[in-house]
């Protein structure tokens, strides 16, 4: 984590901005708010991670770890936990109070696209270029479940309000649905 001083400012009166949040060098490729919504979290292709200051537009923090750029960024249904990952393959997972990276989780073998926490927190979903969809434990790490039958990459996954579905999306043109307990594909193969 590396601090740095905020880009601050904005309008009271409009509740415009008086400038952008800016840092980010190259293009920005994810965002997800806080559920407060007191932080916003953005993350691109120079492979940082910035977390602002809603209110005042201030840069709170820089988290570093990723070696290539990030595509995508999920939060814990509690916000404690901050889940990225992108074109190096790897998922990290954040305490995002501290800054602290708590694990790295490694088992696509492409650019992850898409993350999704379980409603409990205890799981995470990963969309990989390498056409799959994996689900791993956020406690320990581990891989629990590799799901395949898309013909192309996965770009997003999303899991039902009460966690017993998980859907992805990919290239290939379909969206399969999966029963998380008993990892039956709810849709027909094509």
């Amino acid at each position: 984590m590396r601090s740095e001083p905020g880009r601050c400012g904005w309008d009271a009166k409009t509740g415009f901005p008086l400038r952008s949040l800016t840092g980010h060098m190259g293009s920005i490729h994810a965002l997800v708010f806080t559920p407060e919504g007191t932080r916003l979290i953005s993350a691109g292709a120079d492979r940082l991670i910035r977390v602002w200051d809603t209110a005042d537009g201030c840069l709170l923090q820089t988290l570093e770890g990723h070696s290539k750029p990030v595509y995508s960024l999920a939060l814990g249904p509690d916000g404690r936990q901050l889940a990225s990952a992108g074109a190096d393959g790897s998922i990290k997972i954040w305490e995002l109070s501290e800054g602290r990276l708590i694990r790295s989780l490694t088992g696509h073998t492409n650019w992850i696209f898409g993350l999704a926490f379980h409603p409990d927190g205890t799981r995470i979903a990963s969309a990989g270029a390498d056409g799959t969809v994996r689900l791993w434990e956020t406690g320990g790490g581990r891989e629990i479940l590799t799901l395949r039958g898309h013909r192309d990459r996965v770009h997003g996954v999303a899991f039902s309000p009460n966690g017993s579905r998980l859907a992805s999306a990919s290239a290939d043109g379909v969206v399969r649905i999966w029963e998380t307990e008993s990892q039956y594909e709810l849709v027909p193969r094509n």
